[in-house]
């Protein structure tokens, strides 16, 4: 009689049904899993991310606010899958029932096309999310400029508006990139964020890359020098290597051969494993001198050259990575008067002037990234380079010996929703030796040597 009062005095006060669904809600949330998921770099919820456990039908798509709710909880320990378009896909263990879980995901898994991040900002944004205009040539002009100009980059910037090639040295080839009509030397040129090219950055630094080892090349037209300091002051280039995607191994090879009597072969491959992973390009350029118009000197230089950039990745985890590199490059450009080219040095007959520049290029990097450190993306970054430069002429020669090193440190965290923090640190130099001499007479010297050095001895080098 005591139970039927009780109910019929809840029925009557109408609490009965709240009171029920009250407790079947509690004790549905207490049985549940709450997954919230973020974006590593912004930290902004994901939106229709899948959380399921595999090989059951358990799982659930993330909300507007990055939250994924799975009912019944898995028990503890349950391996949970994590995937998201266009991000790094995760492996989890599931919680005590109770206990909820909060993730970051790193951009990466499923490449969007439609998406480009932009790392020369230092804030690793996307280029619609940036506030100053930056132009992005992708994967797919590095493709087009490797069928038409495979040896270098430098024409992928003929048809950009507010940007220059101009000819340094009309005799070897060389080119300057000038950006807002300042000249080559205030335009920074880097790789991978780091200013590999030093000094000697516009006259050699287009022409030594190859778009095969490429994945995008940034651009930045205007004042940089708060990031990049003085050498940014017209603007920088930022140029994005390839780096290997898990279990989709990478290979390219192409062999040109022009009417102008150039040879290009090229090749590139990467690997991923899950801790492990490496890339490596080689390149080999061979152009002879060819006189165009006919007039006795060359107006395409002879050129070899031989370029190799192989890179070592560790992945201790899923949002950190270490990458070891070496770029070595080695250049010889040679012009003139054609005669003195084929034949020789001839003083009689007049046919003197030559030109001859060689360049070679040693430099390793090391790289260190982690996005999720206290909740924010740090970056460590160092390099050293060894610069060689020979030039001479019938007349004169120039010697130089140039040793570069640049060590940064940073750190990127988001300050709410609209605004970033980026703090720095960096610290660099180099040591420049040169030695002018006048070259040697070449007068004596026999045709059968046609390129005879002599620079361990005299400081200068001779063409015979």
């Amino acid at each position: 009689m005591l139970l039927l009062f009780c109910s019929l005095l809840l029925n009557r006060r109408g609490l009965l049904l709240p009171l029920l669904l009250l407790l079947l809600a509690q004790a549905s949330l207490a049985q549940s899993l709450r997954v919230q998921l973020r974006d590593s770099l912004r930290h902004e919820p994901l939106i229709g991310a899948s959380v399921v456990v595999p090989g059951t039908g358990l799982g659930a798509a993330t909300d507007a606010s990055g939250t994924a709710v799975l009912a019944p909880a898995p028990a503890a320990g349950t391996r949970l899958r994590i995937t998201a378009l266009g991000f790094r896909p995760r492996f989890v263990a599931a919680p005590a029932v109770g206990q909820g879980l909060t993730l970051l995901l790193a951009p990466g898994g499923v490449e969007i096309q439609e998406e480009v991040l932009v790392t020369a900002t230092r804030t690793n944004s996307r280029i619609e999310d940036l506030p100053t205009r930056v132009e992005v040539l992708g994967a797919e002009e590095m493709e087009e400029e490797s069928s038409i100009k495979p040896a270098s980059i430098a024409s992928l910037f003929g048809d950009i508006a507010g940007t220059q090639i101009q000819p340094t040295s009309p005799t070897t080839g060389n080119l300057d990139l000038r950006l807002q009509g300042l000249p080559g030397q205030y335009t920074q040129i880097l790789r991978d964020g780091v200013p590999l090219y030093g000094g000697f950055a516009g006259s050699f630094g287009l022409l030594t890359v190859p778009p095969l080892d490429l994945r995008q090349v940034e651009l930045i037209k205007g004042s940089n020098s708060t990031l990049y300091g003085g050498g940014a002051i017209a603007g920088l280039v930022n140029l994005v290597s390839k780096t290997p995607v898990r279990d989709a191994p990478q290979y390219a090879a192409s062999f040109n051969q022009t009417s102008l009597r150039e040879t290009d072969l090229n090749g590139f491959v990467a690997r991923r494993g899950r801790r492990w992973g490496f890339s490596t390009y080689a390149g080999l350029v061979k152009q002879k001198e060819k006189d165009i118009d006919g007039d006795g000197f060359v107006d395409v230089p002879r050129v070899g050259n031989i370029n190799l950039h192989p890179r070592l990745f560790f992945y201790p985890n899923a949002h950190s990575q270490l990458a070891l590199g070496y770029t070595g490059t080695l250049e010889s450009r040679r012009a003139g008067d054609a005669q003195v080219l084929k034949t020789g040095f001839d003083r009689v007959g007049g046919h003197t002037f030559y030109i001859d520049n060689v360049s070679w290029r040693n430099t390793g990097d090391l790289l260190y990234t982690n996005d999720s450190l206290a909740g924010g993306h740090l970056t460590l970054k160092a390099t050293l380079t060894d610069f060689v430069r020979d030039v001479s002429t019938n007349s004169d020669a120039f010697t130089a010996y140039q040793t570069t090193y640049y060590t940064e440190a940073s750190y990127l965290h988001a300050a709410g929703p609209h605004h970033t923090l980026v703090l720095g640190l960096n610290c660099n130099g180099e040591q420049l030796a040169s030695f002018n001499k006048s070259a040697p007479r070449c007068a004596a010297l026999t045709p059968t040597a046609r390129w005879a050095r002599s620079c361990r001895t005299t400081g200068a080098c001779c063409l015979a």
